[in-house]
């Protein structure tokens, strides 16, 4: 626990020190590693969006409506992967943006997206499912998204 006096900002004990550590270290190694997959495919582009996230769009969808906005619902269709090829979940999902429904860079970068979008996603642990996992997706785990915005 963090010591603290009146007035002075908390300390970190050693423990949380190397904890802290060891997460920015596993962060950055994700990272590379989602950089380096998102570019070894030269038949697909990526871009980096919001959250670590690596995203080739494989279809626009459509322009003419609204792209969905934080507060609102949006229907999805969400595939999850490791990153050998592996499902972990196939999922209709109705999802308000903002709520962390989702992942958080699925949550967050959905609003950059056209409804009709179909997206594939290579999303970092910690920006995903985090330290926790969830379900049969594991602690730490980088995965593929596949995506469609309904």
């Amino acid at each position: 626990m963090p010591s603290r006096r009146m007035g002075e900002d908390p300390k970190l004990d050693s423990a949380q020190m190397a904890l802290l550590e060891l997460n920015r270290r596993m962060r950055t190694e994700a990272d590379k590693e989602l950089q380096v997959l998102s570019q070894s495919d030269t038949t697909e582009r990526y871009a980096l969006y919001r959250w670590g996230a690596w995203a080739h769009i494989i279809e626009y969808g459509n322009d003419e409506v609204p792209r969905p906005k934080l507060g609102q619902r949006c229907d999805i269709h969400m595939r999850v992967y490791d990153l050998k090829g592996k499902l972990y979940s196939d999922e209709e999902l109705t999802v308000q943006l903002g709520r962390r429904d989702v992942p958080v860079a699925v949550d967050w970068n959905l609003q950059e997206w056209n409804h009709g979008a179909k997206v594939k996603m290579f999303v970092p642990w910690y920006s995903a499912y985090g330290l926790e996992g969830k379900n049969a997706i594991p602690p730490y785990e980088n995965v593929m998204i596949l995506l469609d915005v309904k």
